[in-house]
């Protein structure tokens, strides 16, 4: 059985809506437990580091300094965007964040459509709204098609919620490998840039990597955390379709 200080509970996390006193009293237990760093089957803890990634505007706290890889990532439409995976090992265990930078696709599709230059595009009644090829539809969809970053991998995802933090919309994800161990994963998009946050662990001698994903926060480029008054949603925000709305403590 695995002792009571390494529990974690799976249920209620970010999806049910409770007051923001509760959720954020609920978020700083699993952030306490997951500070001391995940326990191996000897009880060792491994000291966390926090990666304020200014660039790639977030932060979170990893068990222990990550390995950082650029590389690139090909979209639902096919353009190929820059994007740098953050990872750790830590025994069995892997935890890993993607982020995809989609703020250039508008460029890469008017240069694609319209090779001769944007005053030659044509400009149809829906170029408004799914943008020269459809570059606005690749970011409204780019959520969903993230979840093909597993399926390619074979892994069997047993629950899908739709879930958001920091009330920035996303998706959780929970699926079981090849191996049978557990990865717990969350979907997210934020001023253009596509975060898939995952946490895998053995089922048996090892909590639910769950933590990992609270522990996720979306940052300003001086560092701070954002948290809104009301719901943020890439595919309305990010595009522009509406104002931001204001940030908790803002008139």
């Amino acid at each position: 059985m695995i002792p009571r200080a390494r529990t974690l509970q799976i249920d209620g996390y970010c999806c049910h809506r409770r007051s923001p006193d509760a959720q954020r009293r609920r978020y700083q237990r699993s952030h306490l437990r997951l500070a001391h760093g995940p326990a191996d089957r000897r009880g060792a803890r491994t000291r966390l580091g926090r990666i304020h990634q200014l660039e790639d505007g977030f932060k979170i706290a990893f068990p222990g300094r990550p390995q950082v890889q650029n590389t690139t990532y090909t979209s639902q439409y096919g353009y190929t965007l820059p994007a740098t995976v953050y990872s750790v090992t830590s025994g069995p265990q892997r935890f890993s964040v993607t982020a995809v930078d989609f703020r250039g696709i508008q460029q890469q599709a008017i240069a694609k459509a319209c090779p001769k230059g944007p005053d030659t595009c044509q400009r149809r009644a829906l170029t408004a709204v799914i943008g020269e090829g459809e570059w606005r539809n690749d970011v409204r969809g780019a959520t969903l098609y993230a979840l093909n970053t597993f399926i390619n991998r074979g892994a069997r995802i047993t629950n899908i919620t739709g879930d958001w933090q920091d009330l920035v919309d996303g998706m959780m994800v929970q699926l079981t490998n090849a191996d049978q161990s557990r990865t717990f994963a969350s979907i997210s998009m934020h001023d253009n840039r596509l975060y898939v946050v995952e946490g895998t662990a053995p089922v048996r001698g090892y909590p639910p990597p769950i933590a990992f994903q609270q522990n996720f926060a979306v940052v300003d480029s001086q560092g701070n955390a954002i948290r809104y008054q009301r719901m943020y949603s890439n595919a309305y925000h990010g595009l522009g379709d509406y104002p931001v709305p204001s940030r908790a403590g803002q008139p």
